[in-house]
């Protein structure tokens, strides 16, 4: 009888595109190690993974249908009432998990912050940066009881990975995953992931003074772009604009200093960042993982109310290492002024991602 080809199934949330990106280090070692992979996800995550591996199997697992838009402007409260609804979606999404793994025969599964995909059919992997969520500070009462949910769900897993470096000394996460020291059987620093390289030959036909990498969900995504639009028009600065939209394949020039691009696959973004004088961006912790890879600086602007992002963005500020600013008086004349005072950061050459997979394989 043939032996079965140790199978993974990768489940990537599908909340702006960073979860789908920094799940491609994982996937490139993978298919280096011959291992079958499939990936489950939805929306503009599973798009993108499809343009990035056109050669692997897909399957559409529902998202949590969370309605970003709020009328109060407030991010954060739209979410907490929102909270049955997600945990609904969260059962379905762990009963759908359990016929997939039946049907495919699935060996592991590697969960992206979809917090459904554990099972006892195989060995669940949950992978997440943020371990102690942030609050703004009239909800800063609710983290004890948000850490203990989110630890309950995670302790369903086999193990939770996180990409970052176990010395807090090193972190890119701060206080998400370094807050309190966490048991080392249960939690797994696997280093930061980026599917960008530093070595990249960068030949472009252009170089851009500018390069402006949108991202996130809707609604912030467009306000974003049209404030961005609002600012950059008139510099006459060489300025590429990728929106991160991946549905279509739109080019355009908006004038003879700005151009326009909807998506760029890995390659052509690597060279882009590595060509670009400055880039602006929201401030994500996989933009930050493919910042630090590149020993770029950069102008971070947080989605607004995405307490993770405000924090990260503090944080790095307070390092010198990115300019950071609030999006609602963001000023990308006075950003570039004030960015020669902020030096990046270098990846530490740890391959600690390689020794996690490897204790999966074996």
């Amino acid at each position: 009888m043939k032996k079965k080809q140790f199978s993974v199934l990768i489940a990537v949330l599908n909340w702006g595109l960073g979860h789908a990106t920094r799940c491609m280090p994982i996937i490139d070692q993978l298919l280096n190690a011959g291992v079958e992979i499939i990936i489950a996800s939805d929306g503009r995550s599973l798009a993108l993974l499809q343009k990035e591996y056109p050669q692997l199997s897909y399957l559409t697992l529902q998202s949590y249908q969370i309605n970003y838009n709020s009328q109060d402007g407030r991010f954060v409260s739209t979410m907490l009432r929102q909270v049955p609804k997600i945990f609904y979606y969260i059962y379905q999404e762990h009963r759908q998990l359990q016929k997939i793994i039946n049907q495919y025969d699935i060996d592991v599964v590697i969960s992206d912050n979809r917090y459904g995909c554990w099972s006892k059919k195989a060995y669940a992997i949950f992978m997440t940066h943020q371990i102690f969520i942030r609050m703004p500070q009239r909800f800063r009462f609710l983290e004890p009881f948000l850490l203990r949910i989110n630890q309950t769900f995670i302790n369903r897993y086999n193990v939770c990975w996180i990409p970052d470096y176990p010395q807090s000394t090193q972190s890119l996460t701060g206080d998400l995953a370094h807050q309190q020291a966490l048991p080392s059987e249960q939690y797994r620093f696997i280093g930061a992931l980026s599917r960008f390289s530093p070595t990249l030959d960068i030949k472009m036909q252009k170089r851009y003074e500018l390069l402006i990498i949108i991202s996130g969900p809707e609604p912030q995504r467009t306000l974003f772009e049209k404030q961005l639009l609002e600012q950059v028009l008139p510099l006459k600065r060489s300025t590429l604009i990728v929106r991160g939209i991946t549905e279509t394949d739109k080019e355009e020039s908006l004038n003879e200093w700005v151009n326009l691009v909807n998506h760029l696959d890995a390659k052509a973004l690597n060279r882009a960042i590595l060509a670009a004088e400055v880039v602006v961006s929201r401030a994500g912790y996989s933009t930050i993982m493919d910042l630090v890879a590149l020993r770029k600086t950069a102008i971070l602007v947080p989605t607004p109310e995405q307490t993770e992002q405000e924090y990260l963005a503090d944080f790095f500020k307070q390092k010198k290492i990115f300019y950071t600013s609030p999006q609602h008086h963001f000023n990308l004349t006075k950003a570039l002024e004030e960015l020669p005072n902020y030096k990046g950061i270098q990846q530490q050459d740890q391959d600690l991602l390689s020794d996690a997979i490897d204790s999966i394989l074996t």
